[in-house]
């Protein structure tokens, strides 16, 4: 009953906004089992490009948006922070902000870990923190 109490306080806009990113989330994850990652990441960037000219700047903040993307992923299986990332890029674009998806990599003993994270302005909006732990595979 809590969750349900809670989910009636939220206002409409964020509704739809969790419910929209649930669904991009979905999408996502389901292009990622089903379609090379090159092929996914050029269609979300293709998108991302077209909206950037054709909408405007909602009034929505970009990190609202990453937090309730990040939220959503909860409910997909393996919501990754790649699966998260392609979805916060097209929820971003659908209100007009900008973003990067980046790619990090570090080693922990002896292991390979690699992780993503989105960036609006150059402030991290999905993905945690990863600055100080990941070397950014653009920025070595």
């Amino acid at each position: 009953m809590g969750r349900m109490a809670n989910w009636r306080a939220v206002p409409p806009a964020e509704k739809r906004l969790f419910l929209e990113s649930l669904l991009v989330l979905w999408i996502a994850r389901l292009a990622l089992w089903l379609v090379p990652f090159r092929r996914v990441h050029h269609s979300v960037s293709g998108y991302e490009a077209r909206k950037r000219t054709r909408v405007h700047a909602s009034r929505m903040e970009p990190e609202l948006i990453g937090r309730y993307v990040s939220r959503a992923a909860r409910w997909v299986p393996l919501g990754s922070c790649l699966t998260q990332g392609l979805a916060a890029q097209v929820v971003l674009a659908r209100r007009g902000h900008p973003s990067t998806l980046r790619f990090g990599a570090r080693k922990v003993d002896g292991q390979f870990q690699a992780h993503a994270w989105v960036e609006v302005n150059g402030q991290i909006v999905v993905g945690g923190n990863p600055r100080d732990e990941y070397s950014d595979f653009r920025n070595p």
